[in-house]
């Protein structure tokens, strides 16, 4: 039997760093949405300046958080955080990582550069 080809793979995006990465953004526009599902409920925040951006990382929840969607809408970011979550991207974004690896913070920025900017 023959393997499948994969076309894409999945990625662990720590979610104070990719919310580092849009604070850093001079491209991002605010408001924004940011939610965060849990295994309990959730939230959805909606931020208004980079300040509070940076200090939704403070929330446990947002801090153990992984990035499960990133995506735009009128110029302006969505958010969806939640724990344990994997990204799915094309498997030649990040060619050096692997599937189902953690990315570091400069792994995280440049992956948010590659899809935004």
């Amino acid at each position: 039997m023959k393997s499948a080809d994969m076309k894409t793979k999945q990625l662990i995006v720590p979610a104070k760093y990719i919310l580092g990465a849009i604070a850093d953004s001079p491209n991002t526009k605010y408001p924004m949405s940011v939610s965060v599902l849990v295994w309990n409920g959730g939230a959805s925040y909606q931020i208004s300046n980079r300040e509070e951006l940076m200090n939704l990382c403070a929330i446990r929840d947002v801090y153990q958080s992984s990035l499960m969607r990133l995506g735009k809408k009128d110029g302006r970011f969505i958010v969806e955080l939640r724990k344990d979550a994997r990204l799915t991207v094309h498997r030649d974004t990040l060619p050096e990582r692997r599937h189902m690896e953690t990315l570091v913070k400069q792994q995280a920025y440049e992956l948010f550069s590659n899809m935004y900017t």
